[in-house]
């Protein structure tokens, strides 16, 4: 099965940045760096989700009208929803004192992509 070039580098750029997400992340739960140092560090996840985002921009722009209205349904799906946990997440904590080590705000944004696949599950089903 062939893989068109632009969905391999996006898949490639969206790889990458899981990647550096991770081992950021390890480097700052592990390590005892200067504050300055902690900082660039957080800050370099950046730099490869950008250029994931500039490669998911432009793959959508080539798909024809059906599979872009598919992906912005499924972004009308997940934003809303996305921004209600985020929400009721938000108040929830300054009622319950969540641990670190159970939940955390930096491991909400899978919740977000999670919400876009279910978006995308539910917006093809309508149209297939």
């Amino acid at each position: 099965m062939s893989v068109p070039r632009s969905k391999a580098v996006l898949l490639a750029a969206g790889i990458a940045w899981l990647i550096v997400y991770f081992g950021c992340r390890f480097i700052l739960d592990q390590l005892a760096l200067p504050e300055g140092v902690r900082i660039a560090v957080a800050l370099v996840p950046a730099i490869p989700f950008t250029i994931f985002l500039v490669c998911a921009i432009a793959n959508v722009r080539a798909m024809d009208e059906l599979h872009r209205r598919v992906h912005l349904e499924a972004l009308a799906f997940a934003f809303p929803i996305g921004v209600f946990v985020l929400m009721i997440l938000g108040l929830l904590q300054l009622v319950i004192n969540f641990h670190p080590q159970r939940f955390n705000f930096r491991d909400a944004w899978p919740i977000l992509c999670i919400l876009y696949f279910v978006g995308l599950a539910l917006s093809w089903r309508r149209y297939s």
